[in-house]
């Protein structure tokens, strides 16, 4: 894993907040947003050389997911909320 940079973790940040505003600011649940997060670099890698970020991506059972450096637990806010009637 290593040590990430700040500036790789504030961009991370920035993609990740742009896919939430672009969900109109919220996702049910947390696996949605990793394969938006994992999906928004595929786009990303077909119309664009480099890459959208160096935040890795890795392997969940549910599919692709955004790996959290476990000595920043705030990363981001996720606020539990119900979900139906």
């Amino acid at each position: 894993m290593g040590i990430r940079s700040a500036a790789e973790k504030d961009r991370a940040k920035r993609i990740i907040i742009e896919i939430i505003r672009q969900a109109d600011g919220s996702f049910e649940r947390k696996t949605n947003l990793y394969k938006a997060f994992y999906h928004a670099h595929l786009k990303y890698a077909a119309d664009n050389p480099g890459y959208l970020s160096k935040w890795p991506i890795v392997r969940m059972p549910r599919g692709p997911g955004i790996d959290f450096d476990p000595y920043s637990a705030n990363f981001f806010l996720l606020v539990p909320c119900t979900s139906g009637p």
